[in-house]
């Protein structure tokens, strides 16, 4: 799988200043939730958070095999945890591999993307399965402990050297970034936002309007652009980069048909 024999740095215009605001072992910890749970203690209650956790820092340099394996492990994970979330993964790599080119990134850059995309989630599966299966609306404790798996996911995957896997870290902790400085978990505004963060935010959001959701019904490619363009009470379009909302609209029938493609394997 490419990505994981290469030591280089992640990629140029997928990086951004690491120099976080209160950063605990490299991850800053959410505003929301103030700082009243550490990310360490809180993955290390759940027995395979652990065990991943601890995988990341077994060694100072982990060797290429066990850096797959170790991807391996967590794709599987999602899986194991819930089928339509290990789905989404798989479907949102896919459209990273549509999308991405018509941005003019390059092949090889994509592939590392795309492949990084699907762990961008990763740190849902530390949380509560009865938080992420909830089909009421989320009371404010309950939205803000959902609001930690960012950082979650971001300190499961610290440690790792590989392309892919450092690059998963990177979009682990800001998909959730907007445009307009109304995300989480740091508040980064426009292109404080890494390049592939945003990209991954716009297609993200798409996938998850297309799919029943416990709260929602999947909804049809026409009424999910209502939402992207128009907005409604989860999201604006001011939440995305321009210019990929731009593209998007152009290439948006295209799209449509490439989803449709992916979610019906």
């Amino acid at each position: 799988m490419f990505g994981f024999g290469d030591r280089a740095r992640v990629l140029p215009w997928l990086s951004y200043d690491q120099r976080v605001r209160g950063a605990s072992h490299g991850t800053p910890a959410a505003p929301e939730a103030g700082n009243e749970i550490d990310a360490d203690d809180f993955l290390a209650s759940r027995r395979w958070a652990a065990a991943l956790l601890q995988g990341s820092r077994r060694a100072e340099r982990p060797r290429p095999s066990g850096e797959r394996a170790a991807f391996a492990r967590m794709i599987s994970a999602f899986a194991a945890r819930d089928l339509e979330m290990a789905a989404h993964a798989e479907r949102l790599a896919s459209l990273v591999r549509f999308f991405a080119p018509l941005a003019g990134l390059p092949s090889k850059e994509i592939e590392v993307l795309a492949e990084a995309s699907r762990l961008h989630d990763l740190g849902k599966l530390a949380l509560e399965p009865r938080l992420l299966g909830k089909s009421t609306p989320l009371s404010p404790a309950e939205r803000r402990r959902l609001r930690l798996h960012p950082v979650l996911g971001a300190r499961l995957l610290a440690g790792y050297r590989s392309p892919v896997l450092r690059l998963a870290r990177l979009l682990a902790l800001s998909h959730h970034e907007h445009w307009d400085g109304s995300g989480y978990p740091q508040g980064l505004v426009g292109e404080e936002i890494p390049l592939g963060s945003r990209l991954v935010s716009l297609l993200d959001r798409y996938d998850a309007l297309r799919s029943r959701r416990p709260y929602k019904d999947a909804f049809s490619h026409a009424e999910s652009c209502r939402v992207l363009f128009e907005g409604d009470h989860r999201s604006r379009p001011e939440h995305f980069d321009p210019t990929f909302l731009g593209l998007f609209a152009h290439h948006h029938e295209t799209l449509a048909e490439a989803w449709e493609g992916f979610a019906g394997r």
